[in-house]
């Protein structure tokens, strides 16, 4: 489509649906536009614009993307932030790119923070995110997935590294967390002390975070591993001991019992 040809279709169009009839499109687009060139409109591109989009939807305008058609897709979340309503554009499909961007369900989090900026944030733990080390968009972010697709996500898994780094002599356990066998089902005995397990690390992060020195208030967001019941080994640091009894659990009951280990006095 040439840029006399779009000018026609504007015209033609103009004057209906309580649009302003524009009889000259270049003496109209001048005035409403001063000093920006009207060859900047080419090449005609569609904008679809919505407070959501569903899969069947960006499937589509990502099928058109690919066939070469200029196209783009963005929505807006609103809500509300310090009695203000606020809207968070969202690119989903940019038809500009040589690679249209998959539309993340995390996107709303991220720009969440980035407008609270004046909270201090954290989040620690698991977060089961698509992909592993996808941006949440905390100030500080430290996983602790319970399973590794590569060599690569386990060196970049905060817990993992840090247990490579100060506690080397636990690096050589495949599972971290506990077997995920058939004793998965069953109570476990760690394999490392209580503060060496991702238990401990989860909690002595989330301290540190408590103490740090901020005059901003804070959100933070602590997840624990715990699908698997393990006991702690004993320890020397904290002198805990193996409980002597498991608890029993009733067909039909709930798998997620409490356990609690006994500290010397």
């Amino acid at each position: 489509m040439g840029l006399n040809e779009l000018a026609r279709l504007v015209a033609d169009q103009s004057g209906n649906s309580g649009i302003r009839k524009i009889d000259d499109f270049d003496d109209w687009y001048d005035r409403e536009y001063e000093g920006q060139s009207i060859e900047s409109l080419m090449p005609p591109r569609m904008v679809l614009v919505g407070l959501g989009v569903d899969d069947a939807t960006e499937r589509m305008v990502n099928f058109l993307v690919d066939t070469g058609v200029e196209i783009s897709l963005v929505t807006f979340q609103g809500f509300e932030f310090d009695a203000r309503t606020l809207l968070a554009r969202h690119m989903g499909v940019d038809s500009t790119k040589a690679k249209p961007p998959s539309s993340s369900p995390y996107a709303l989090t991220a720009l969440t923070h980035k407008v609270c900026a004046a909270y201090r944030t954290f989040g620690i733990g698991k977060f089961h995110s698509k992909p592993w080390n996808e941006d949440l968009g905390y100030d500080l972010h430290l996983h602790s997935e319970e399973l590794y697709a590569s060599p690569e996500q386990r060196a970049g898994d905060a817990y993992a590294s840090w247990l490579h780094r100060e506690h080397p002599e636990y690096d050589h356990l495949e599972a971290l967390m506990g077997e995920r066998t058939e004793m998965y089902y069953m109570p476990q005995m760690s394999a490392q002390p209580a503060h060496c397990a991702v238990e401990g690390w989860a909690a002595a992060r989330a301290v540190e975070q408590l103490r740090f020195a901020d005059p901003r208030p804070w959100f933070g967001f602590v997840s624990f591993v715990a699908h698997i019941h393990r006991s702690p080994r004993r320890s020397r640091s904290t002198g805990c001991t193996i409980p002597t009894t498991c608890p029993t659990r009733s067909p039909g009951t709930s798998r997620s019992t409490t356990w609690t280990s006994r500290f010397r006095a």
